[in-house]
Formats: structure tokens, sequence, C-alpha cells
């Protein structure tokens, strides 16, 4: 079969196109394009470019509506408008939503390495109502939607579909010095409806990666992003009370706290980052996740502006620097660039939160963890790299040190090698020394047909690594192999778009070579257009638990589990789009009882997820999460965690917006077979937003927490916490969060 693969690849021969803008004498608007051509009078300037390409659904067939885009450039922007065209644009999303609320809609891109090196781009999207969202591309990864810039957009429906104009600073731009740019840049439009995306120049599937297909861009001259100095100085003021359970009493009061952050850049190509009391508070709430009885850690991803831009020159093929672990910083610096070949991420912070909370009688208390990283990465040949990465983390007479080294090699068009070693040092409180060891190695396969992933991990027991994050597959202790295949069969020109089956294989040892953990999951994805999906999976797996894991378990044993989940989802309806799974089947009780080794148990989850748009203004999401596990044995109950969310949002602007959300959770243990204890939670969340841009806003914001705790006095006439089923409120704030760029 890969040797069909190979023979249809030596067919393909792309020859890249070449992009020549020359210098608008003024600014290109939107009126500009609203008749669906620019006047005469920008002929000799704009780059008209055209013949979009289909990627999804049907990869390499022409675009389904024509599409024109239109770039030009002046000493102080990039411009690239577009002109969408639509048979119906009465069927065009587009609705009025918060920046970056793009994925219901319609919308036109574009990205830009600006390096010209295929490795990392930036990409700025706008819907047809001209909303907002960016990201940052790194080959070999995905999308960073947390990058946040400067940058405008408008755009306005019109009886022949929609035009759109993005226009970017250089000032948001880092790039190479010198007088005559060269530089890469991908287009983009997605039209809902179809759920179809095409791109100019082709992105084909047969190929791996992105910016390797995206044409040449010549002629920019004369260009500068300037001193660009960024300054943000921020307000945060609260009044809050909040139930104490350990000292079994209610604290608060009032909160006013002041802070700046800075940015500066150097040579044009290096940002630097600075922040003083750091603008830490986070007024977005993060996602809700099923939590109860996971037996690894849940990833949650990062959303503070500090840590945003350039996050990818930080990042190793393993996560070893995950800066939620930093949680209440003081002050810092972060240093993030690229100068030709080499690339470079530096930073400096302490964390003041592992002193905070102690006892007064804590040596620990008040202390602050130091924390620095560096990372270098050295670009070699089209799309392959090398990187170094040093980590360290310094908290009383608890260090710990990490040193990487990585890379990745393209060898082919469609096979890709990456491969990391990392090291750690740590010594702790008693003076215990250890060091231990991570290798990683993968090799991809990427095509229309077939894609294949094959990756082996090894981690030594004392690998210890303060700053970053290891999930299941890289936790310490173990090494595992996994294979993963997929294959496509495409459709005809029906409405049955592909059928994808899948299977991935795992094996788990422990560093000696005793067989830990066995998971077979098999898949199998069906699409039709308009982005109704299905999918059902068959999960098997053999899970070894080990003494010490567990107080009530004294010798290795194996359970044996296995699972069927359903799922379907559907963006057909402009109005309203859903997503529905179910999964049942066989799986160990890891939270049992005191005294209780973990035993078997059935599960059953439902997970609904739906978002309704009756009129542009309003949207509201509704998640459900239902878990109940049984015990096998005996049939009875062992918890069944419920998670709600409801979330309302009213745009009355682009800037101004209005948004509730109500999260209700609760844990019904038998604590007869679980050590898990009975829990109920209300959260009311109300925020006023008016955000200019991600720097300029304004929040005001109202949060009402209710729970079953309660305090009530004993005989003795002493105040103590009491857990029943009702909900008592043992929180509550009211904030206002204020900040503003200042761009010198």
């Amino acid at each position: 079969m890969l040797e069909i693969i190979f023979a249809l690849n030596s067919l393909l021969v792309f020859e890249l196109p070449v992009l020549k803008l020359t210098e608008s004498p003024q600014p290109l608007t939107l009126a500009d394009l609203v008749t669906g051509k620019p006047s005469e009078d920008w002929s000799q300037v704009l780059c008209e470019v055209g013949r979009f390409v289909q990627r999804v659904p049907v990869d390499g067939e022409p675009a389904s509506f024509e599409t024109k885009a239109y770039i030009t450039y002046d000493r102080s922007f990039l411009y690239v408008g577009f002109v969408a065209y639509d048979p119906q644009p009465e069927l065009i999303r587009a609705n009025l939503a918060p920046r970056e609320t793009v994925t219901d809609d319609d919308f036109v891109s574009f990205t830009l390495d600006t390096f010209n090196d295929q490795r990392r781009g930036t990409t700025f999207l706008c819907t047809a109502r001209g909303i907002q969202w960016d990201a940052r591309w790194t080959e070999g990864s995905d999308f960073d939607s947390n990058y946040e810039a400067l940058w405008h957009s408008d755009a306005q429906l019109t009886d022949f579909g929609y035009v759109a104009l993005i226009k970017v600073p250089f000032t948001t731009l880092r790039f190479e010095s010198g007088s005559d740019q060269t530089w890469r840049i991908m287009l983009n439009r997605y039209i809902a409806r179809l759920s179809e995306d095409c791109f100019f120049p082709e992105y084909s599937q047969c190929i791996e990666g992105r910016l390797n297909q995206a044409a040449v861009v010549k002629g920019i001259r004369g260009i500068k992003p300037g001193r660009n100095i960024q300054i943000v100085p921020f307000g945060f003021f609260r009044d809050f009370s909040v139930l104490d359970t350990e000292t079994a009493s209610y604290g608060g009061g009032e909160e006013n706290d002041l802070g700046v952050d800075a940015k500066m850049i150097i040579k044009d190509r290096f940002v630097l980052d600075a922040t003083l009391n750091p603008d830490f508070s986070q007024v977005e709430s993060d996602e809700p996740q099923a939590t109860v009885n996971q037996r690894f850690e849940v990833f949650f991803p990062e959303r503070r502006p500090f840590f945003l831009e350039n996050a990818d020159f930080l990042q190793t093929p393993t996560n070893l620097v995950f800066t939620r672990r930093i949680a209440d910083p003081s002050a810092g610096l972060r240093l993030t660039g690229k100068a030709g070949n080499l690339g470079v991420g530096a930073l400096v912070i302490d964390d003041e939160s592992p002193g905070s909370g102690r006892a007064a009688d804590d040596v620990l208390r008040g202390e602050r963890a130091k924390i620095g990283v560096l990372r270098l990465t050295q670009d070699i040949g089209d799309q392959s790299q090398i990187g170094l990465l040093a980590t360290r983390r310094d908290f009383s007479d608890r260090s710990n040190q990490v040193l990487a080294v990585d890379g990745r090699y393209k060898f082919h068009d469609n096979w890709t090698a990456v491969m990391q070693s990392a090291w750690s040092d740590s010594s702790d409180f008693d003076n215990q020394n250890s060091d231990g060891s991570l290798v990683s190695a993968y090799v991809n396969f990427n095509n229309r047909r077939f894609n294949t992933h094959s990756h082996y991990i090894y981690t030594s027991s004392d690998f210890e690594t303060d700053l970053g994050f290891l999930g299941r597959t890289d936790r310490p202790g173990q090494q595992n192999f996994h294979q993963f295949i997929e294959t496509t069969f495409y459709g005809g020109s029906g409405s049955f778009l592909y059928w994808r089956p899948s299977i991935l294989l795992q094996r788990f040892w422990t560093p000696k070579g005793d067989q830990l953990d066995d998971i077979v999951e098999i898949e199998s994805e069906f699409e039709w257009r308009g982005g109704t999906e299905l999918s059902v999976e068959w999960l098997m797996t053999r899970d070894r638990l080990l003494p010490g894991q567990f107080d009530a378990l004294q010798e290795p044993t194996d359970f044996h589990n296995h699972g069927l989940a359903v799922q379907i989802q559907s963006k057909a309806l402009s109005s309203l789009q859903f997503s529905v799974e179910a999964s049942t089947g066989k799986t160990t009780n890891l939270v049992p009882a005191d005294g209780l080794a973990p035993s078997d148990g059935r599960f059953e989850t439902a997970v609904v997820e739906l978002t309704w748009r009756p009129i542009s203004p309003l949207r509201a999401d509704i998640a459900w999460i239902f878990t109940e596990l049984e015990d096998e044995a005996s049939s009875a109950s062992v918890f069944r965690n419920r998670i709600a969310q409801s979330k309302w949002n009213w745009q009355f602007s682009r800037a101004f917006s209005a948004r509730v959300i109500a999260n209700y959770e609760s844990v019904a243990p038998n604590s007869s077979l679980t050590s898990l204890t009975r829990s109920r939670n209300l959260n009311l969340d109300v925020l006023v937003r008016y955000v200019i841009n991600p720097w300029t806003a304004a929040y005001l914001g109202y949060n009402n927490n209710q729970s079953n705790v309660r305090l009530v006095d004993n005989e003795d006439g002493e105040t103590q916490v009491v857990y029943d089923n009702g909900l008592n409120r043992d929180g509550r704030q009211v904030f206002f969060k204020i900040s503003y760029l200042f761009q010198f």
C-alpha cells in the first residue's frame, strides 16, 4: 500500500505561485471593494488572486463559489481585501459575536510566514460581520488561538455575497531587517453552510505541511515595525466574601490591585515582554470538564495575556513548559523572537503562590518560587529543526532543573520524524537528590487517504518537571509505544463525504520492562455535507494498578475494561447546532472507600452540547454532562456526577456585550463504596464587557457561589463546618477591571 502512495506522490508536482506587491499611494478601504471589483485607479497597484481550491470537503476540487483577494501595502500597513461571491447571500452566516467567537460563521483569513522559514505563521481571520480571530500556526503542531494581536478588520454583506478587509500594522508583525522582504502567504475562505474550506494557493491533503504550500510574496520594500513600545496598565478592584473551611469562618473585604504589562520590539524581530504585578485575573471561564474518577491530570489551556505572544518559541514536543504552573507572579521578563535561522525564547519570573496561604508558623510562609526558562532552536533545511531547552524552578530548599534536546526532520513530502531527550536533576526539602530522563521519538506519515503515527516514549521513575505537564503517555515510571493508523474512503458527488476508520494500539511497561497497561481503540467517523458527523468508538483496555498507588492494594492487579461511545453532531442549521455523545461499558472504580481496593464497575456517560442563535446578537451555549458508575459485583451505584452549564451572551456591538453563565455540578456518592464526598455547587457569573482590543478593555462582573457547605454552632458554642444536601452561599464577589493600551 505504501508503495502505491509513494508512486502517486511522485506524480505530483507543485509549483508555488509568486505574488509581487506594489506599494499603494493611498490606504485601501472597504468602500473600494463593495462593488465587487476595485476601480481602475487600483488596477496597477493591487495584486489580485483567485482560483481558490477546496481542501475540505473534496480535496483538490474548485471552490463552490468564486472568491477574489486583493493585496497591497503602504509604509504602515499590509492590506488584504476579499470579495466573496455567493449565489444565495441570504444564507451567509454572519452573527454579531464577541471577538474570537467565529467558528460557526462564514469567514475569510490569511496566514503570513514573515520569515519565509515554513515553520511558523500568524493567522488573521474575520467573519462576514467583521469579527476577529487570530492565532499562531506551528508546523507539526496546530493553531494556538491564545495568541492576541492588534489589527483592524471590517466587513459588509452585499447583494452578491460579502466583502471584507483586513489591515495589519507592520508594528504587529515580526520580520527580518532589510530593504526587501520575502514572505509567504496562504489565503482561506470558509463557507459555513457547506462546511467548505477553500484556499489560495491549493493546500493539498496529499502533502504534509501548510506553509510549505503557501505562495511566495515579493516586492515589499522599505518597511519597518518601528520602535513599537506598548505599555498596558491595568486596575482590578473587587469586594468579596468567601468561606474558609479550615477556620470555619468567612473572610474577604475589599481588594485593589494595580499593575502594568509592557512590550518592546528589539531590532524588528525580538519581543521583550515585562510585567509588574501582572494581570492574571481570569475573567473568562474554562470549559466544563468531568474530573471525577480520573486517573490522570486534566489539562486546561493557558489564557493569560503575558504568556501568549510567541508562546510557540518555548514549546517542545513533550510539554515541559506549562505556564499555568506559575500561579501568582509579582514580576517577570520574557524574550522571544528569531534572527536568521536561530529562534530564542527566554523567561524569568517568580511565583508567590507556593508560600501563600500557609500557617503563620510555617517556615515556608511568604516564600516565592524563582523560575527561569531558556529555549533555542536552529532551522535546518526547508522544514527541519533542532532545539535546546533548559528550565529551573527553585522554592526554598526544593530545586528542579530540566535540560532537553529535540529535533524535527522532514525527509519526504509526507514523512516527518520528531525526537526528544530530556534529563532532570532535583533536590528536595530533605536534601534528597534524584535525577531522571525522558526519551520520546515518533514518525508520522500524512496523506489524503492514509495517516500513521508511530511513537515510543520512555520516562524514568525519577524524572521530574515542576514546570511541565505530563499526561498518561509520558508520566514518570513507564515506557510506552503507540501506533495509530487511519485511512479515508471518500464518497462520490452526493451528500456523503467520507468514511474514516482508524485504530490506536498502545502498550505500557515499567522502565524495567514489566508490563503495565494495554489499549485498543477502534473508531469509525462518517461525515455528510453541511457539517453532520457520526462517530462510533470501541475501546478495550487492560489497566495494571500497583501496590503503593492504593493503600489496600497488596499486589499488582489487572483490570480488563471496555467501552462503546457514539457521537453525532451537526452544523447543518444556521440557528441550532448540537453534539450528543453517549457511552457505556466496564471501567475501574479508582476512588474506592477507605480500606477498599479498586474494583470493577460499569459506567454510563452522556454529553449534550447545544448552540442556539435565534437572532444575530444572541448566542446561548448549553452543556450537560452526566456520569454514573455502578459496582459490578453488587450493581449498587458508586457515584453520580452531573455538570450543567448555561451560557448566554448578548452582543450590543462589536465591542460591547453582556454575558451570564450558570454552572451547576453535583457528586452523589455511595460512602460504602467510594471516598468521594457529597457535593453540590451552583455558580452564577455575570459579566459586562467593553473590549476595543485585547488590551484596551473594561469588565464589570458579579459572581455568586453556593454549595452544600454551611456553618453551625455546636453544643460547646464552637462554629464548625457541616455538609448537607442544601445550597448555601459560600462566596460572592463584585469586581471591576480596566486596562488600556498605550503604543509608541
